[in-house]
């Protein structure tokens, strides 16, 4: 791995950039000889790679796709203790002890903005 200073790098950077591209060898920017940045060659999706190798192949869902599972809820349940996920005894303990709406203010906007 090549290693350069970034008043180097500054001054030479295509230069660089094609060293880069031709041996694919990192070169590593000190600052200060402290390791700042890396400049490593772009590895993207090749010319007729296919990016999506899912695509055109049959899906199926079983059956029972959309069923509960019982078992799973059980189980989160007492691993969690009652009241958790909607299930077991006590599942919704705030239903119906939501806070009154407050009023809004009166008057129209203008109204109330404070004069100085």
């Amino acid at each position: 791995m090549k290693t350069i200073s970034i008043s180097d790098a500054r001054n030479h950077l295509p230069t660089i950039i094609d060293e880069v591209m031709s041996t694919h060898e990192q070169v590593v920017v000190l600052r200060h000889n402290a390791p700042t940045v890396t400049i490593i060659p772009f590895q993207g999706v090749k010319q007729g790679e296919n990016r999506y190798p899912l695509r055109g192949h049959p899906l199926t869902l079983a059956e029972d796709f959309d069923e509960p599972m019982p078992t799973l809820w059980d189980a989160l349940a007492v691993a969690e203790g009652p009241g958790s996920y909607g299930v077991g005894q006590g599942a919704c303990p705030r239903r119906g002890k939501r806070p009154a709406p407050k009023k809004p203010l009166a008057g129209t906007p203008e109204k109330r903005r404070k004069k100085g």
